[in-house]
């Protein structure tokens, strides 16, 4: 189909499309999968918005964000918080790596010993 025009707008496959161009004898396109995303907050101190915090309030608001930019380009996010700990934390990542093409970290920064994205990171790089 030669090269993409950069300037082109990207766009869902209507059965208009698909009428236009089988008109002009194309019978194969050129498309790309929406990615599969999954943000994952972690942190102790963290609620979901309905809830009423502690007198240092910290929702999650971030992700909502996330989905919501998300959802404006037609991607689906899926969302799940975390405590803080490892295990929950590296099974997470261990058995969503196959499942999603993006998975987004946000949350209460650890610090020190209890940083316990760096260890779950390093699987991540390391899978093909």
């Amino acid at each position: 189909m030669g090269r993409r025009d950069s300037s082109a707008r990207p766009s869902n496959i209507t059965p208009t499309v698909i009428c236009v161009v089988s008109s002009v004898g194309k019978t194969v396109l050129s498309v790309k999968k929406l990615p599969e995303i999954l943000i994952i907050s972690t942190a102790d101190e963290m609620f979901d918005a309905h809830t009423v915090p502690s007198p240092a309030p910290l929702r999650r608001s971030n992700g909502i964000m996330i989905q919501s930019v998300s959802r404006k380009s037609n991607i689906l996010a899926d969302s799940v918080h975390l405590p803080a700990d490892y295990l929950k934390i590296k099974e997470k990542v261990e058995s969503s790596c196959h499942e999603y093409d993006v998975i987004i970290t946000i949350g209460g920064v650890f610090m020190g010993k209890y940083d316990y994205l760096p260890k779950p990171r390093q699987v991540w790089r390391s899978m093909p």
